[in-house]
């Protein structure tokens, strides 16, 4: 978290830097596309690798942090999902809709920032402070023999290849969903800030219901696959419902009722997917080994 701040700290020097990089790439080579590409690319991957490479360290760390027993670490990783996620959401609202207009791009990321070195500040303390209760290591047989079971339905090896298609599926569609929406509405901040937030929403809830899901003793295999079946037919769904609308002359054309009926339901599922399959690995994951878990998460994000 706190090097996320500083590289955060850091943006408006490597924002500058970028800059000047491109506008001269562009006045070398101003009618080539590919150049350009890449410089755009090479240019993103400098400002963004680091801080995007420590957010996705923070989930399997926490997961480690928050799961003395693995048999509930499902449960308890899919609500950190959820909350980070409602986190975005809230983030993405407060930036588009209040924070840039009242104080600017520049001071919104230096706040993003301070706020993460704070958040780093307060894990470090709490690190220190933190007296975890030991949990006897001896666990129910009948668990373990579920544990072991819920596995059979479905390797890990193939259901990293189902997160991971599910994965390149869903952030396609997100771009696909932003260049189809550009047709009803005016590409602005408010209007990305919308698409995006609802996006987050959907997720969000969708984490949430799967912790709720978690709890049982559901064919978790069965569920997934649920979910990810019905990712696809709600985006087809949503969007063919979104133009029939538009035909009918009803009111969807606005913003918001126009980005709430193309993303929400299939943002949903989305959402689901995800913490089922971590669902899917914690249930086969030995007792107390946390160490383990964090690996199986982290290799799963």
């Amino acid at each position: 978290e706190i090097l996320i701040g500083i590289t955060g700290l850091l943006s408006p020097l490597l924002l500058d830097a970028a800059s000047a990089l491109y506008v001269a790439l562009h006045a070398a080579a101003p009618e080539s596309l590919g150049v350009l590409t890449i410089a755009r690319l090479v240019c993103s991957f400098a400002i963004l690798a680091i801080p995007t490479t420590m957010m996705g360290i923070t989930l399997p760390l926490l997961a480690a942090a928050v799961s003395q027993r693995t048999g509930s670490a499902g449960t308890r990783v899919s609500l950190l999902y959820a909350m980070n996620t409602l986190g975005a959401m809230t983030g993405t609202l407060l930036t588009g809709y209040i924070l840039i207009p009242a104080i600017g791009i520049r001071q919104s990321f230096l706040l993003a920032a301070a706020l993460n070195v704070l958040v780093g500040v307060v894990a470090l303390l709490l690190s220190r402070s933190r007296n975890a209760p030991i949990e006897s290591a001896i666990s129910d047989q009948k668990s373990e023999i579920d544990q072991q079971s819920a596995i059979t339905h479905l390797k890990l090896s193939s259901l990293s290849v189902v997160v991971a298609v599910s994965g390149f599926a869903s952030l396609g569609l997100e771009i696909v969903w932003f260049r189809l929406l550009l047709q009803f509405v005016t590409a602005t901040t408010e209007a990305f800030t919308a698409m995006l937030t609802t996006v987050l929403g959907g997720i969000a809830l969708g984490g949430l219901v799967a912790s709720l899901v978690l709890r049982s003793r559901h064919d978790l295999s069965a569920l997934l696959g649920a979910a990810q079946a019905m990712t696809g037919i709600a985006a087809v769904m949503s969007m063919s419902f979104l133009l029939w609308t538009v035909k009918q002359g009803w009111n969807t054309m606005e913003l918001w009722p126009a980005v709430l009926t193309a993303i929400f339901a299939p943002s949903f599922f989305m959402g689901l997917g995800f913490p089922l399959a971590l669902g899917i690995a914690t249930r086969s994951a030995s007792g107390h080994d946390r160490a383990g878990l964090a690996r199986r998460i982290g290799g799963l994000y």
